[in-house]
């Protein structure tokens, strides 16, 4: 994973699309996620800043056996508060090496003083006049760019200490409860937080130890590090370096009682979840479904949302997935979407062409979506997969569990629970290897199809059959560059 920037995410850790492996495509993950306004008479908090802490234990020795169960204490549980979304309307950046114009520094503090990272006495001392016309210094406010780069650390997965108007930061201070219930969660940059891993066996070690230096970088920097691909939902449909998505997360918990145990879950807890992630996506397909092909009209479309919504099928929705009236209106933007873009790249289509017809360019801005953001559709259609996801992440978050969950992505910036799925995923393509070739994989085949399996398992087969055929195996440039770290 090469270490995040304002404008675009890393290749992620782990991902989970419709298949029995759990995959991470690099996608590039460009965009804005939408704000959402404050309710009336709420006022904004400060988060907890106390972690969730245990010990990653990656370091301590590797054994030869499977993994042994970890007995940890279940943390006690505690009342987070929820910072409300604001609109930030900055001009220029803001930072290190920025504009600093002053209305806009006074916008990022004022921001950082409400969600508790900059004290009111620092504040106060330091606040800038928003009517002035002289940039402000970095050394005119030394404690303002102590909070930012602490708030760039555990949630935007980033220590620049610069925010530009449109990047990661950007849309992080807004809104860090991205739409949902959860909230910042400050152990996402600490390295001791989350479950202990403390006996991966020593393949799978090794296979862990290649992928993250393929993908983090040693200098990489923790947090929540949320994927932010411009999806319907308004919520990024994973987190931190690890890049789990809800789903995923949810299924790595359910497979891992010891996790599990360790935010606070128990078994009838994981199945309320899961039944809330099942629901979303019933309701995400049983929307898409009444979009004809090729997309409505938006008078046609609006229809469509105002019937669904009023009906029984709305009320049911709402029920089961516990999301609102504005989600059915984004799942049906977000199917309207699917339609009206082209099903294969290369096609042609750019931006411009796309905004030249008004029901296309209607959708496209009633989902808030920047150029960049329409071109990533363009050059990788299937990444609208994204939207389902992002309304699952999103419906799970707001669930009465989704701190739990949104805690067990991203503590350690979320690489516990990623090794936990390599680890499920090595076991699994150590079977099906053993079904199909009536052997076990060599140390090196089950290191080839374990990174294929996280990173692209539909090229599986092809390596199965080139190694059934006595033929080199078969691999992506991904399982090469993930090899060359690899060492028996």
């Amino acid at each position: 994973m090469r270490t995040r920037t304002e404008s675009r995410h890393p290749s992620p850790l782990s991902r989970n699309p419709e298949t029995a492996f759990r995959e991470s495509p690099p996608l590039a993950r460009t965009g804005r996620i939408p704000l959402q306004r404050s309710v009336e008479g709420e006022t904004p908090a400060r988060p907890a800043v106390r972690a969730l802490r245990g010990q990653d234990g990656f370091d301590a020795p590797v054994r030869g056996q499977a993994t042994a169960p970890v007995e940890v204490a279940t943390p006690v549980p505690e009342t987070r508060t929820l910072p409300s979304p604001v609109t930030l309307n900055l001009t220029a950046s803001v930072g290190a090496r920025g504009a600093n114009q002053p209305g806009d520094v006074r916008q990022v503090q004022d921001r950082l003083q409400q969600l508790g990272y900059l004290s009111e006495a620092d504040h106060v001392a330091e606040q800038v006049d928003a009517s002035g016309t002289d940039p402000i210094s970095e050394q005119a406010m030394p404690h303002t760019m102590d909070a930012l780069r602490r708030f760039q650390r555990e949630v935007a997965g980033q220590s620049d200490g610069k925010i530009s108007p449109r990047g990661i930061t950007a849309r992080a201070l807004a809104d860090p409860t991205y739409g949902t219930q959860s909230t910042i969660n400050p152990g996402a940059a600490d390295a001791t937080a989350g479950l202990p891993v403390s006996t991966l066996p020593r393949p799978v070690a090794q296979i862990v130890q290649a992928v993250e230096a393929a993908e983090t970088g040693a200098n990489a920097v923790l947090g929540e590090s949320p994927a932010l691909l411009r999806n319907a939902s308004g919520t990024p449909a994973s987190f931190g370096r690890g890049q789990l998505i809800g789903r995923t997360a949810l299924d790595v918990l359910t497979r891992h009682p010891d996790a599990a145990r360790h935010y606070g879950l128990d078994t009838q807890q994981l199945q309320d979840l899961g039944n809330i992630a099942q629901s979303t996506r019933e309701a995400y397909r049983a929307i898409s479904a009444q979009i004809p092909a090729g997309g409505d009209t938006e008078e046609g479309l609006q229809r469509r949302i105002a019937e669904y919504t009023s009906s029984e099928q709305g009320a049911d929705f709402r029920t089961r997935t516990g999301l609102g009236d504005a989600d059915i209106a984004n799942m049906f933007r977000a199917a309207q979407l699917r339609a009206q873009l082209p099903r294969q790249a290369n096609s042609g289509e750019t931006y411009q062409t796309l905004m030249n017809r008004p029901d296309v360019a209607a959708n496209i801005q009633a989902l808030d979506l920047s150029e960049s953001d329409v071109s990533a559709y363009l050059r990788r259609p299937a990444i609208h997969g994204e939207n389902r996801e992002g309304f699952i992440t999103r419906a799970l978050l707001s669930s009465e569990h989704g701190q739990a969950l949104r805690d067990a992505m991203t503590d350690n910036g979320g690489i516990p629970m990623s090794r936990l799925l390599i680890q499920d995923n090595y076991d699994q393509v150590c079977a099906q290897g053993a079904q199909l070739l009536g052997r076990p994989l060599s140390a090196r085949e089950a290191a080839q199809a374990t990174m294929l399996a996280h990173n692209g398992p539909s090229a599986l087969n092809p390596f199965f059959d080139s190694l059934r055929q006595g033929r080199p195996a078969v691999v992506t440039p991904y399982v090469t560059q993930a090899m060359a770290n690899w060492t028996p």
